[in-house]
C-alpha cells in the first residue's frame, strides 16, 4: 500500500512567520558554526566531522525541528563534515523528518535512510560517511558541553520563535489564573487546565509546579497534588517548543476584601526587587563566579524566591548589552 500523497503532511510550527528562505539561511549559518573550516567547532576540536542527535542540539541546528517520539529516544540525527550535510534515519521517520519537521532544508541536506528492521548505530553510519576520520558525537557529554555556546547565542529566527513562545506561555497562565483557577479547585486540576492549554499550542511542558495556600509557603518545588485551593496559588511553567524553552511564575491570591495580606505584599515586593537586581546585573554584566560566559542575545530566566511567593519571567540580553528584553510579558497581567 503506497502512503498518502503531500500535502497530508503539516509541518510543525510555522517557524513564527519565516520564509523557507530564512530557515535555510539559520541552518547554513548554524552548520558553518560547527565546522567552517578555521574557526569552526569541531576544527578547534581537532575532529573531521560532528553528529547532533540529542533532541534540543537538533532542534537548534534545524530551527525547531523535532527528531524524538518517544521524549527521550531519538530517530533522526544531523552530520556535518567539511563537505556535506546529512540526516541520519530510518524508513519509517524518514518521510515525516523531511516534510514535517525539516520543510525547506531540502536543498541543503543529504539523506542516509535505512529500513528500521535493518538500522545501524548512528555512530556505525557515521563512521562509514566519514570513512573512518575522526568523528565526535553529541552523545558524548564533551562534545554537547562544547556545543552549548554556540546555542545559547540565539540568532534572528531562534528570538523570532522565542518571542511567539513567550508570548504563548505567558498567556497560557494569565488565561488559567483569570478563567479557570478558583478556591475549590485542587493542584491537579490546576495544572491539567495549564497542560491542556499548552498541548493546544505545540508546546511540550517541561517543568510544572502548583502549590495552593501552605504549600506554596513550605515547598520550594511543589509537585502539583490533590491540596484544594483556599486563598493562594502559584503557578510554574517551563514549555519548550522547537528547542527552546520559556520558564515563568505567576501568583494568584483570592480575597473577599480584595486585598493581598500586608506580610504577602511586602514578600512579593522583596522578591520582585531581587529579581529586578539580577536582571539589572545580566543587562550589564561585569563577571561570574564561574566558566561560562554570556553570549550575545541569550536568554536568562531567574526565580528568586522567598517563603511563599517567587518572582521569575523569561528575558532576552540583547546583543551589545545593556538592553533587557521580557519574553514572557504579558500586557494583561499585573507588571
Amino acid at each position: 500500500m503506497q502512503p498518502p500523497s503531500p500535502p497530508y503532511h503539516a509541518p510543525f510550527n510555522d517557524l513564527a512567520g519565516s520564509d523557507v528562505h530564512e530557515r535555510q539561511v539559520d541552518f547554513v549559518l548554524k552548520v558553518e558554526q560547527v565546522y567552517e573550516p578555521k574557526r569552526g567547532l569541531l576544527v578547534k576540536l581537532n575532529a573531521d566531522a560532528g553528529v547532533l542527535s540529542l533532541a534540543h542540539n537538533f532542534a537548534w541546528i534545524t530551527g525547531g525541528g523535532r527528531n524524538h517520539i518517544f521524549q527521550a529516544t531519538e530517530v533522526g540525527s544531523i552530520y556535518i563534515d567539511a563537505t556535506r550535510v546529512v540526516l541520519i534515519t530510518n524508513n519509517i521517520e524518514g518521510h515525516r523528518l523531511q516534510l514535517e519537521e525539516l520543510s525547506g532544508l531540502d536543498l541543503v541536506l543529504q539523506v542516509f535512510e535505512e529500513p528500521w528492521h535493518m538500522c545501524q548505530s548512528v555512530q556505525a553510519v557515521a563512521t562509514s560517511i566519514a570513512n573512518g576520520s575522526s568523528v565526535q558525537f553529541d552523545t558524548d557529554g564533551s562534545f554537547d558541553n562544547a556545543l552549548a555556546p554556540l546555542r545559547q547565542a540565539l540568532t534572528t529566527l531562534d528570538i523570532r520563535r522565542f518571542r511567539q513562545l513567550g508570548h504563548d506561555c505567558s498567556s497560557i497562565l494569565s488565561h488559567v489564573s483569570r478563567t479557570h483557577v478558583r478556591p475549590g479547585l485542587t493542584e491537579w486540576a490546576i495544572g491539567a487546565a495549564i497542560s491542556q492549554a499548552c498541548v493546544a499550542r505545540g508546546i511540550d511542558v517541561v517543568v510544572l509546579l502548583v502549590a495552593a495556600d501552605d504549600r506554596v509557603d513550605a515547598i520550594r518545588h511543589p509537585l502539583p497534588t490533590t491540596n484544594v485551593l483556599r486563598h493562594k496559588a502559584m503557578l510554574v511553567l517551563c514549555g519548550r517548543r522547537g528547542g527552546l524553552i520559556a520558564s515563568l511564575t505567576r501568583m494568584v491570591y483570592f480575597s473577599q476584601d480584595t486585598r493581598i495580606p500586608d506580610d504577602l505584599r511586602k514578600r512579593h515586593d522583596a522578591v520582585t526587587f531581587v529579581d529586578a537586581a539580577a536582571l539589572a546585573a545580566t543587562a550589564a554584566p561585569l563577571a561570574t563566579s564561574g566558566d561560562d560566559g554570556i553570549a550575545p542575545n541569550q536568554a536568562f530566566a531567574w526565580n528568586p524566591s522567598i517563603a511563599g511567593t517567587k518572582s521569575e519571567d523569561t528575558v532576552l540580553l540583547v546583543e551589545g548589552g545593556g538592553r533587557i528584553e521580557v519574553l514572557t510579558v504579558d500586557g494583561d497581567w499585573p507588571q
